[in-house]
């Protein structure tokens, strides 16, 4: 009964709705989008290394923030430590 009312209780989380929605892999991509929004750390033509890339919604943000002005291609490098998500140098095409 445990686990059947923990999915029960995810599945009416709105940003798990909203992750559908939009097409992230989960609902942690909103947890980046706020950072980002609060304090810009994700900007048009920075490199970014995503240290645990399991599902992969912080890569979809960070892609997405990155190369938002469609120029070229942006360098994303995935290591899979767990780590987290660490801005790096300027590195678009």
């Amino acid at each position: 009964a445990g686990a059947q009312g923990a999915l029960g209780h995810r599945c009416q989380d709105p940003f798990v709705k909203a992750a559908k929605q939009q097409h992230y892999r989960c609902r942690s991509a909103f947890k980046l989008l706020e950072i980002d929004d609060r304090l810009h750390i994700l900007r048009p033509g920075l490199s970014v290394l995503d240290c645990g890339a399991a599902p992969g919604a912080w890569s979809q943000v960070a892609v997405e923030r990155v190369n938002a002005l469609g120029t070229g291609e942006c360098a994303f490098l995935v290591f899979g430590m767990g780590c987290g998500l660490c801005v790096l140098r300027h590195s678009c095409l």
